[in-house]
C-alpha cells in the first residue's frame, strides 16, 4: 500500500534531520520524516525518565548551533525555542580542595586560575587572546561545504586577518591537545581541566593534528555554553512545530525497514505501507544507512562506506533524580556557583592518561573522569519543585570488554565507582538521591542508534573529518542518485551543529531544483 508521495523523505528525526526537513519544506518541496522512536531529537533529545523529571540523552550544550544563524534562518524562536546559559561555564574541582571556575568573563576566570597558580592565569589569558581570533577560521571551516581547497582558502584568509601567526597557527591545528597543554601550562590542575574538556569529542590526548579539540576552548568566552529551556530536547520540539507550520509531515514511532532505487526516484518501506519520493535524505548513524539501503548503494559505495571505523565507545552516562543539588563542603556557600556549570572531576593529565589505558585494554576505567551537568539549577522546568535532574558522564569506557562480562553484570558496580568518584567532594549525594539510570554503552546504542556507542558515530580524529567523512568521495552528502545523508557521521561530525542538516538540504535543492537552504524563502 503506498501511504502518500513526496518529494523527499528523511529517515531519522534527530536535530540535523529536521533541519534538512525544515530547510526543504521551506523551499515549498513535500517532505516527510520518519523516526523510529517516539521522541524527537535522537542524541540531542530530551526525555522523562521518570514523572516530571525530563533528561538530555546525549548533548546539553548547544555552543555551535548558536552560531550558525540556523535559529534565525527558520524562525525558531517563533515556535518556543529559547537558549539558557551555564555561567561559570564549567568548574573543575581537586582533591586539595582547590577548584578554577571558567566564567564567560575571562577576567574572573583568570581570577579564579590565580588563586591555583597566578603564573597559569597570565597564560591562559595568551592562550584565548591568541586563538580567540580563530573562531571566524573554524566556524567557516565547519559551516562550509567540505572542501580541501576551501579549508586551505579559509586557513589563509585567517592568516591575512592578523591571528595567529602562520607557524604558531599550523603548529597549533597540528599538534596533539596534550602537547598544546605542555606548552601553555604549568599546574596539572588546570591542564586536567582542559584536557577533560577537549577529550569528550572521543579524540585522546596525544592524537597528532587534534589541536583543534583544545583550541575551541578558546572561543567559549566569546560564545558561552547555552542550553535550550527544556532541555535538548527543545530544538527537535521547535523544529517538528516549523515543520508542522510549513506543511510537512513527521511521524514518530514510524521507522522506516528498507529503502529502494526506482526508475523516478526512491521508494521507502514502513510498516504502514510504502512511501515513493523523489529522494531521501538518510538522517542515520552510517550503519544503520548502509543496512537500510542495501542494494539500492551501487556496490563500490557500499565497500568503501562499510569499511570506515567505528570506533569503541568512550563513556557512559549515570541520570539521577535527587531532592537537593550536590553540596561540595570545600565551595562557597556548598557550591552555588558551582551548580550552574558542567561540574568536572579529574585530579590530573596522568589520572586522565590511566582511564584511557583502561579503556584500551578493554576494561572500564578503574578511576573514571566524571563531569556532571545538573541543568535544573537554572532550569526549574526540567523536574518538579524541590527535585532536580543530574546527568554524570564519566569517561573512558569502552563498548566491548576484554573480559567476556556483559554490560548487565557489571553496571550496578559502576554505577558505585562514578557515585564514589563525586561522593569525595560531595560526601551528602547519595543521600539525595530518589531514582538512578545507567546507561552502559550497549544502552547507548540500543536506544540512540549509536553503533558501538559512539556518540560522534564515527572517530573526530583529523582521518575522519572534512573531505573524508564519512569516507573520501562522500563528503558531499550524496550516497548515491537521488539518496543524500545528514547527520554526525557526515561533515561536520558529531556534537549539536546543525550544519549537516543546512548542507544536505543544499545538496537536494542543488539536484532537484530550487533555492539554496540559506536563500530560501
Amino acid at each position: 500500500m503506498h501511504l502518500a508521495d513526496y518529494d523527499v523523505v528523511v529517515v531519522g528525526a534527530g536535530h540535523n534531520g529536521l533541519i534538512a526537513a525544515a530547510y526543504l519544506a521551506r523551499a515549498g518541496l513535500r517532505v516527510a520524516v520518519l523516526e523510529r522512536r517516539a521522541n524527537l531529537g535522537g542524541a540531542a533529545g530530551t526525555v522523562e525518565l521518570w514523572p516530571g523529571h525530563r533528561a538530555d540523552l546525549g548533548a546539553s550544550a548547544h555552543v555551535v548551533f548558536k552560531q550558525t544563524g540556523i535559529a534565525e534562518e527558520l524562525g525558531l524562536a517563533e515556535h518556543g525555542l529559547e537558549y539558557l546559559e551555564f555561567d561559570p561555564m564549567y568548574v573543575a574541582m581537586f582533591p586539595d580542595g582547590t577548584a578554577i571556575h571558567f566564567w564567560r568573563d575571562l577576567d574572573r576566570t583568570c581570577e579564579s586560575i590565580a588563586r591555583v597558580s597566578p603564573e597559569d592565569a597570565e597564560a591562559y589569558r595568551r592562550f584565548v587572546r591568541t586563538w580567540a581570533p580563530v573562531a571566524p577560521f573554524f566556524l567557516d571551516l565547519f559551516t562550509s561545504p567540505a572542501s580541501l581547497p576551501a579549508a586551505a582558502g579559509h586557513l589563509w584568509a585567517q592568516l591575512r586577518r592578523g591571528g595567529p601567526g602562520a607557524i604558531e597557527l599550523v603548529t597549533g591545528l597540528a599538534s596533539s591537545p596534550r602537547a598544546l597543554l605542555r606548552k601553555y601550562f604549568r599546574d596539572p590542575r588546570l591542564q586536567a581541566a582542559l584536557a577533560f574538556s577537549a577529550s569528550q569529542t572521543g579524540v585522546p590526548g596525544d592524537t597528532a593534528g587534534a589541536g583543534a579539540t583544545l583550541l575551541w576552548w578558546a572561543m567559549s568566552h566569546a560564545w558561552g555554553n547555552p542550553a535550550p529551556r527544556g532541555g535538548s530536547g527543545a530544538l527537535a520540539d521547535a523544529l517538528n512545530r516549523k515543520l508542522a507550520a510549513l506543511g510537512a509531515t513527521v511521524l514518530p514511532g514510524e521507522p522506516a525497514r528498507s529503502v529502494r532505487r526506482t526508475a523516478d526516484g526512491v521508494e521507502v518501506e514502513t510498516d504502514g505501507g510504502m512511501l515513493s519520493a523523489r529522494a531521501v535524505v538518510m538522517a542515520t548513524h552510517l550503519k544503520t544507512t548502509l543496512r537500510l539501503l542495501g542494494d539500492a548503494l551501487p556496490a563500490r559505495a557500499a565497500a568503501r562506506l562499510g569499511a570506515v571505523p567505528l570506533g569503541n565507545g568512550c563513556g557512559v552516562t549515570l541520570h539521577l533524580a535527587t531532592d537537593g543539588l550536590p553540596t561540595y563542603p570545600a565551595l562557597p556557600d556548598g557550591g552555588a556557583d558551582a551548580h550552574r556549570a558542567v561540574q568536572f572531576f579529574c585530579p590530573s593529565p596522568e589520572h586522565l592518561d590511566r582511564a584511557h589505558a583502561d579503556f584500551l585494554a578493554g576494561r572500564p576505567p578503574r578511576e573514571p573522569a566524571v563531569a556532571i551537568t545538573s541543568a535544573t539549577a537554572f532550569d526549574p522546568t526540567r523536574a518538579p519543585p524541590g527535585r532536580h535532574v543530574l546527568a554524570l558522564w564519566a569517561q573512558w569506557y569502552p563498548y566491548a570488554l576484554a573480559d567476556g562480562r556483559g554490560w548487565d553484570d557489571i553496571a550496578d558496580a559502576e554505577t558505585e565507582r562514578i557515585l564514589d568518584v563525586v561522593a569525595a567532594y560531595a560526601p551528602g549525594l547519595r543521600k539525595s538521591i530518589r531514582e538512578r539510570r545507567f546507561s552502559s554503552p550497549v544502552v547507548m546504542e540500543r536506544e540512540l542508534d549509536l553503533a558501538r556507542a559512539n556518540l560522534m558515530h564515527l572517530p573526530m580524529t583529523p582521518d575522519r573529518l572534512l573531505t573524508s567523512r564519512p569516507a573520501w568521495g562522500y563528503a558531499d552528502y550524496r550516497l548515491a542518485p537521488r539518496i543524500y545523508a545528514t547527520g554526525a557521521s557526515t561533515h561536520p561530525g558529531g556534537g549539536v551543529m546543525g550544519v549537516s542538516g543546512r548542507l544536505a538540504a543544499d545538496a537536494v535543492l542543488a539536484d532537484l531544483g530550487g533555492p539554496s537552504a540559506a536563500g530560501a524563502a
